[in-house]
C-alpha cells in the first residue's frame, strides 16, 4: 500500500502532465468558440474522469502489475482493441442511419471572392512555398 508521502509525490509529478494542453484542449476550445457549452462541458468531464481513473489505477500499482505480466498486458490490449472497434462500428452505424434532407435546388448564397478568401494561395502567410 502506498504511503501518503509517495502519493503526494506522485500527484506532484502527475500535475504538470495533466495541465499540459493537448487534443482535449483543442476540442474544448472549438466547442466553446462555437457556442456549444454543453459539448465543451462533456469533453471536460470525460477528460477529467479519464485522467482521474488512470491516475488512481496507476497510483494503486495496477500499471506496474500490467507491465510485469505479459498476460495482463495482452488482456488490456485486447479489451482496448475491442472497445475501439466497437466505437468505430457504432459511429459508422450512427452516421449511415442518419438521413440528411436533400439540399434545396437553386442558387446558394455566394459571397464575393474577396469576402471568401482574402489571401490568394501564393501570398498566404501560411503557404509552404
Amino acid at each position: 500500500m502506498p504511503t501518503w508521502f509517495s502519493l503526494v509525490g506522485f500527484l506532484l509529478a502527475v500535475t504538470p502532465l495533466v495541465m499540459t494542453p493537448g487534443a482535449s484542449f483543442t476540442l474544448v476550445s472549438a466547442k466553446g468558440v462555437s457556442g456549444d457549452r454543453r459539448g465543451a462541458f462533456q469533453i471536460i468531464l470525460g477528460t477529467g474522469l479519464g485522467i482521474l481513473t488512470h491516475a488512481v489505477l496507476a497510483g494503486l500499482g495496477l500499471a506496474v502489475l500490467v507491465m510485469q505480466s505479459a498476460q495482463a498486458y495482452a488482456v488490456v490490449r485486447l479489451v482496448g482493441t475491442a472497445y475501439l472497434v466497437g466505437l468505430v462500428v457504432w459511429l459508422l452505424a450512427k452516421a449511415l442511419l442518419r438521413r440528411e434532407p436533400d439540399p434545396t435546388p437553386g442558387r446558394q448564397g455566394r459571397r464575393p471572392r474577396h469576402a471568401r478568401n482574402p489571401w490568394p494561395p501564393r501570398t498566404s502567410p501560411t503557404s509552404s512555398t
